[in-house]
């Protein structure tokens, strides 16, 4: 979000001669500075690290089974 806040500070968009653009740009960079976070039961906060450390856990536990699987099915080969 952060980069999307400095995309459309540096863009230089007051150079161009779209007054259109002004009102969205400036709603976007608004916008873009406040972080999304969902609480539930006021016990866990997910937030956009919550959901990439989620992510990346289960695909951890994803590689661990697969890993595990391919060992059995291997000794069950030999």
């Amino acid at each position: 979000a952060f980069k999307v806040s400095n995309a459309v500070y540096f863009s230089k968009w007051y150079l161009n001669n779209f007054p259109s653009l002004k009102a969205p740009l400036l709603l976007m960079h608004q916008n873009s500075q406040t972080k999304v976070v969902l609480k539930v039961g006021n016990i866990v906060t997910f937030n956009a690290d919550t959901v990439v450390k989620v992510i990346r856990y289960v695909l951890y536990v994803l590689q661990v089974v697969w890993s595990a699987c391919s060992i059995i099915r291997g000794l069950r080969q030999n």
